[in-house]
């Protein structure tokens, strides 16, 4: 034990599992609960909501990444054989140059995507939920081409990962917050 380690490696590893323990007992004393599952008050099981979401196709191929992250995170299992959710999802990208030299040449750009979405519900049509999220990624523009392609897709699938967990993240608050059926 040096002088400027007051406490014994030993007993600050108690305090550290104490403190843990402190702090999960405090979460539940809040009324903390995990968003994925069944909540104890009867509410809506949303890993069962969830996988009866179809997600619609989603043009162009951003849309078609898009599609594939959103389908992987709300219906891990595979697609529903009988549908009760309709997710219709638009998109929409723009890139702006940005990093100007004394030359006029751009030296990084700013990919921005914007998603809107709609959950409908199948029973009666109506639209249950709707939302939009965006996400802003950066990639530098190098003097190779193939090299510049490579940062621009690399930072477009940054983005469209953000905007997936964003989506599934928010239709698992809808399902949480809904009252069981």
């Amino acid at each position: 034990m040096s002088s400027c380690d007051p406490v014994p490696r030993g007993r600050r590893a108690v305090l550290g599992q104490a403190a843990g323990l402190a702090a999960a007992l405090a979460l539940a004393a809040c009324g903390y609960q995990p968003l994925y599952g069944t909540s104890g008050d009867g509410g809506t099981d949303v890993v069962a909501e969830m996988a009866r979401v179809s997600v619609d196709v989603i043009a162009d191929r951003q849309g078609q990444i898009l599609r594939r992250l959103l389908t992987e995170r709300i219906t891990p299992r595979g697609r529903p054989a009988d549908p009760r959710w309709r997710l219709e999802t638009q998109l929409v990208q723009s890139t702006e140059r940005i990093g100007i030299t004394e030359t006029d040449v751009a030296t990084r750009a700013n990919i921005t995507l914007a998603a809107t979405y709609r959950l409908i519900d199948l029973a009666d049509g109506s639209v249950a939920f709707q939302d939009g999220t965006s996400s802003i990624t950066g990639f530098d523009i190098l003097s190779d081409e193939y090299a510049t392609e490579v940062s621009r897709d690399s930072a477009r699938d940054a983005a469209l990962d953000q905007i997936a967990e964003d989506i599934s993240r928010r239709l698992a608050i809808y399902f949480r917050s809904r009252p069981a059926p």
